[in-house]
Order: structure tokens, then C-alpha cells, then sequence
């Protein structure tokens, strides 16, 4: 009574069978003691997820739908090994998010066919069209789509085997499409559904859907007149995603799956004139089943798939395709979506929680193009902290993440790569080698200098009493005495990326800590006295 539901493995050890490892919906628990009695061992990046969307607060939200474990909402910047927790927003099969982007709190969710809800501000709302007396019963997907318009917010647009439209955040409902599916295949869990819709940001009422039957269909008119565009396409597949172009109203993007069929080929199409042509763009994809297409928000022909086994991109509208699974486990990646301000992936997996790639180097890379030997990528800034100088803590068993800096740099072939921390008189701070590969590359700084080359600039630094820019207060000197590591000051440096006669810059500004504000404390009382 203490576990999931939903078992999906037992394990028995055969040293010691009353200890059982049980695996479900959940996640993993133990027994030592046949079952008895249970303990949950949370503390891992398991969750399943079927979709994935992201706010414009600041920090952003990530929310996603979970496999029998609800809808979640979580800060972009949650680290899970921080134990810092998400906030569950709603029960059942956790399924698709739409976020309202005007307050960053309404918040279109559901849970499994197609019973979906408004929370946020006011009372909690049902989202949900209904079929009318006497009309046929509507069928609603396992993962009913749900969108807001990005013309007015307010608009809501819902996918059964019909397309539904709402003009007041879901209150009333308006078929604005006859039954799009032509299987009569039905089942336990309904088929013949809709099971993607993507609305136009470049003009209203352009509109695309695709169904579990392998029918793809548009719109040009907000419904008024349906168009068949799916003639050239696997009829028999299931559509995993359609997407509209944010850059060219003509084009758009379909992906199918075909596992259901035992089928695991990559099938991914592109069509630049509304479906009349399609080209199919899978060519260097593995055969992998593919569960959808991104085109980047920003970046023409910046092109993002997510299959059964990882994440791959292509910089020239899917002419040629690259990995882009580096440490990402190899798992079904179910949904992505790139924040348009923040510039980062963010990344749906089902067994492997959701993860987030910085994507601004593959932006710069695809409208540059990749003619230059070494490039190095924009750095967000980095806010010192105090604890930095801390030393580990010997009764806290937990070993918390030590400080560190990312960045990426690209290399037109493999080789050896020198890196150098160098400050604004352009003195090295630090400096290393690693190895790197042709393409794309990520280095890590623990964001400590040289001990002997940061006690030189800083003597340097002192010498030069003319300009009171360079007043030291022996920082790095103090620190050296009192044993500490030696973390870089807060200023203004450059990481320099060299790769045999090449070399590139990009700026890093490390902040100064925020204020300290000690924490105020209530008058003492001693409990009984009024005084």
C-alpha cells in the first residue's frame, strides 16, 4: 500500500530474497524485508515525460506532463541534486501544457483523454468540448492536443477526431473541422484522433493537424475549408508531430512514427509551398522512431528532432543531420521547445526527466555558417558567491555542486585545444589543454586561477599606483594565506580558445556576490512572561 501503482519490474536478489527492488510508474523502491514494508528511492532523474513547455517568467518555468505522475512545474534553474523541489499543478497522466504568456500563471493542463482544466488565477475551470445529443461520441487521443493561439491568448484550440476552437479561454467551444480521420479501427484506447496541432505565428487562421491514422491536414481560413495535404506521406503511421514554420508561412514540418508497426524508420517531411510537395528530409537520421520536430524560433533552418534514442540538429533546414545527444542518455526524447529569450533547448525525455541545452552556439553557427577554424560562443555571467571559499563541511554527508563555468567553442577538426582565463590586461589567469573534436565542443572551468600566475597580476597590479583601477587589496594573497582556493575575482575576463595558429575570444563577467541581509529576529520572550 506504500509504493506506485503501475508495476512494470521485480527484482529478487538470490543472496538475500527478502530484498526486492520494484520498479513503476513512480520510480524505484526497496524492501528489505519481503515487502513488509517499502522505501522510495526518489532521489533520481526517472521521470517519464510526455510533454514539456516553458513560461516567460524570469527565471523561466519549465511544465511538463507525466507518465501517472501528473503535471509538473519546475524553475528553469532547478539543479535535482539540490533535492529542490517542483510543484505538482495537477494529478492523473500528466499530458499537454499551455501556458498563458500575458501572466505566466493561467495554465491549460490535463490529464489523459482529454479531461483538461484552466488553473491559475480563480477557481479551477474545465477545458473540454463536448460532443452534442444525438451527435456521434467524440474521441479523444490518449495526449489530446491543446494550444493557445499566439495571435490572442485567449483562444483555445482543442483536438479530438474533430478540430475545436474557443474564443473564451475554453468556456464555450465551436467545431471548426468535420472529423478528420478516415480509420475505423477502433480499440480500447480511442483511435482516429488528432494528435497534432500547430497555429501559424505569421498569420491567423493558418492552421495544421495531423491524426494517429497518418492523415495531415491544413487550413487557411481558421477552418472554414480543410485541405488533404497528406497524399505523399505514410497514410498508415502515426503522426507524431506537425510543425509551422515561424519563418515562412508556406512551410511546415511533419514527423511519423511507426513502432506501433514494428517499424522504427525515420520519418521526417518538409514542405515549403502548404503541403503541395513534401520532401522527405531524413536522410543521415538512424533509423530511429521519431517523436518530434522543432524549427528554431529565431534561426531559419535551425532544425531540432527528438527520437526514440536522443536529440540531433541541422543547421541548413534538414539537407544534413548531427547529434546533439553529448552527455544526454540514450532515451526516448518525446517533446522539445526552445525558449525564444533565453536561447535554451529544453528536452522531454521519457525515463530521464528533462534536460536543457544552451542552443545559442548552434544559432550563431547556423546563420555564420562553419567556415572558421576555431570559434568561441557567448558566456552568461556568472554571480560569485561567498561559499565559494568554504570549506567542506565534515558533518554534511551531501557533497553540494562546486562552482562552474560552461561555455562552447567550435573546431573545424579534431585536435588539441588550449584554453586561457586572461583578464582586461591580458594576463593569463589559468590555463589548460584539452582535447577536442571536429564540430561543436563544451568546456568547464571550476572558475579557480593559478595560483602563482593570480599573485603575479596582483603584484603587478599594485605597482601600477597611477591608476586606482588596479589598487589591489591583496585578495589573492589573502587567500593563499588562509588556505583557500583561489576563485577568480569578481571583473571582466575573456576565454581564449587556441587551436594550433588560431585562436578565438569570448568575453566572461563574473559578478560580485549579492548582499549579504542578515535575517531579523523576533524580541526574545521567555514563554510564560509578559515582559
Amino acid at each position: 500500500p506504500h509504493v506506485h501503482v503501475d508495476h512494470h519490474a521485480l527484482w529478487i536478489d538470490p543472496e538475500f530474497p527478502d530484498r526486492l527492488l520494484l520498479g513503476n510508474d513512480g520510480g524505484l523502491d526497496i524492501s528489505y524485508d519481503a515487502g513488509e514494508t517499502w522505501q522510495r528511492l526518489d532521489d533520481m532523474p526517472v521521470g517519464q515525460f510526455y510533454t514539456v513547455n516553458v513560461d516567460m517568467a524570469q527565471p523561466y518555468n519549465v511544465y511538463g506532463g507525466l507518465q501517472d505522475n501528473g503535471t509538473i512545474k519546475c524553475s528553469s534553474t532547478n539543479d535535482w541534486r539540490r533535492r529542490q523541489r517542483c510543484q505538482r499543478i495537477n494529478g492523473g497522466d500528466g499530458m499537454y501544457v499551455a501556458i498563458d504568456p500575458r501572466d505566466n500563471q493561467t495554465v491549460y493542463t490535463g490529464y489523459q483523454f482529454g479531461f483538461y482544466s484552466r488553473i491559475g488565477k480563480g477557481p479551477r475551470s474545465e477545458v473540454r468540448p463536448r460532443d452534442e445529443i444525438g451527435d456521434p461520441a467524440l474521441r479523444y487521443n490518449w495526449n489530446s492536443p491543446v494550444i493557445l493561439s499566439s495571435h490572442n491568448p485567449d483562444i483555445v484550440y482543442f483536438g479530438t477526431n474533430q478540430l475545436f476552437r474557443s474564443m473564451d479561454q475554453g468556456k464555450t467551444w465551436t467545431a471548426i473541422s468535420e472529423d478528420l480521420t478516415r480509420s475505423e479501427n477502433r480499440g480500447d484506447v480511442p483511435f482516429a484522433t488528432i494528435t497534432s496541432v500547430s497555429e501559424s505565428l505569421l498569420e491567423f487562421g493558418l492552421i495544421w493537424a495531423g491524426t494517429d491514422d497518418g492523415q495531415v491536414w491544413v487550413t487557411e481560413t481558421g477552418g472554414v475549408a480543410w485541405e488533404d495535404i497528406g497524399d505523399r506521406l505514410p497514410r498508415d503511421r502515426w503522426v507524431s508531430r506537425v510543425e509551422a514554420s515561424p519563418h515562412d508561412r508556406n512551410r511546415g514540418f511533419v514527423t511519423l512514427n511507426g513502432y506501433r508497426n514494428d517499424d522504427i524508420r525515420s520519418y521526417v517531411y518538409r514542405t515549403d509551398n502548404l503541403g503541395q510537395r513534401w520532401k522527405d528530409i531524413s536522410d543521415g537520421l538512424p533509423e530511429e522512431a521519431v517523436n518530434v520536430i522543432r524549427e528554431d524560433p529565431l534561426v531559419p533552418n535551425l532544425l531540432y528532432v527528438g527520437t526514440d534514442r536522443g536529440v540531433y540538429v541541422s543547421l541548413d533546414g534538414g539537407e544534413s543531420w548531427e547529434s546533439f545527444s553529448s552527455n544526454l542518455p540514450h532515451v526516448p526524447v518525446h517533446d522539445l521547445v526552445v525558449h525564444p529569450r533565453d536561447r535554451e533547448l529544453v528536452i522531454g525525455t521519457h525515463g530521464r526527466s528533462v534536460w536543457i541545452a544552451d542552443v545559442l552556439p548552434l544559432q550563431e553557427l547556423a546563420e555564420s555558417g562553419r567556415d572558421a577554424k576555431v570559434a568561441a560562443f557567448h558566456v552568461n555571467p556568472v554571480q560569485a558567491s561567498r561559499g565559494w571559499r568554504s570549506k567542506p563541511n565534515r558533518w554534511w554527508s551531501q557533497r553540494m555542486p562546486q562552482p562552474e563555468l560552461n561555455a562552447y567553442y567550435w573546431l573545424a577538426g579534431d585536435g588539441e585545444a588550449t584554453f586561457e582565463i586572461v583578464d582586461k590586461s591580458d594576463r593569463v589567469l589559468r590555463s589548460w589543454t584539452e582535447e577536442g573534436s571536429k564540430g561543436l565542443n563544451r568546456v568547464s572551468w571550476d572558475l579557480q586561477v593559478d595560483q602563482a600566475l593570480a599573485l603575479a597580476a596582483e603584484a603587478e597590479d599594485r605597482e601600477d599606483v597611477d591608476n586606482p583601477e588596479h589598487r589591489s587589496h591583496h585578495r589573492y594573497a589573502d587567500s593563499v594565506e588562509l588556505g583557500h582556493r583561489l576563485y577568480v575575482l569578481p571583473g571582466k575576463y575573456k576565454l581564449r580558445v587556441t587551436a594550433g595558429e588560431d585562436s578565438a575570444d569570448t568575453a566572461i563577467e563574473i559578478k560580485p556576490p549579492s548582499p549579504y541581509t542578515p535575517r531579523s529576529k523576533p524580541p526574545y520572550k521567555i514563554r510564560g512572561r509578559d515582559d
